[in-house]
């Protein structure tokens, strides 16, 4: 009984399969268009604060679920090695969202690799210690401990972290 149990359940694991990797592959469509949407401002004529208030409004979703689809969406365009592999529904969403946080050009190919043979899981611990190696977002470059950031706010405002030479803060004071 258990031996026609198990071969009953193979062709169901395998629709299961193929239907994630069908999703993966429409919502990278969702995400080609949401990149599309944000760059033509069609959220700003529709009288949103921003792309993520526009498609959590519209979509029904939470306010960072909808920040992480435009920040994702807009990565892919750099990417177009993961941008294809995200199409044809050979890596998951969630990894592809991973690897966005911190692949470019150089690295794309080899995250990628380790992407194919491991968990979503695994692949988010891989991209936190990698990101933890590198500066912030905007950091300058060089030893020096002075960077920028800039983050969006639940209102549509913006918010700058800035960490400069007491001469370079003069400056900008």
């Amino acid at each position: 009984l258990s031996e026609r149990r198990r071969l009953a359940a193979q062709p169901l694991g395998e629709r299961i399969a193929v239907a994630e990797a069908q999703l993966d592959s429409a919502l990278h469509a969702q995400l080609v268009d949401i990149r599309e949407f944000d760059r033509l401002g069609g959220w700003h004529r529709q009288g949103a604060k921003s792309c993520a208030h526009w498609l959590s409004w519209r979509l029904g979703i939470d306010l960072d679920t909808a920040r992480e689809k435009v920040r994702v969406a807009n990565a892919l365009a750099e990417l177009p090695a993961l941008d294809d592999t995200l199409r044809r529904g050979e890596v998951s969403y969630s990894k592809a969202r991973a690897m966005t946080r911190v692949a470019n050009g150089d690295n794309e190919g080899a995250l990628l690799d380790f992407a194919r043979h491991s968990t979503a899981s695994q692949l988010e611990q891989l991209c936190r210690k990698y990101r933890q190696g590198q500066p912030d977002d905007g950091a300058v470059a060089g030893p020096s401990r002075r960077y920028f950031r800039a983050r969006d706010t639940d209102d549509g405002m913006v918010r700058l972290t800035v960490i400069l030479t007491p001469e370079e803060a003069a400056l900008v004071v």
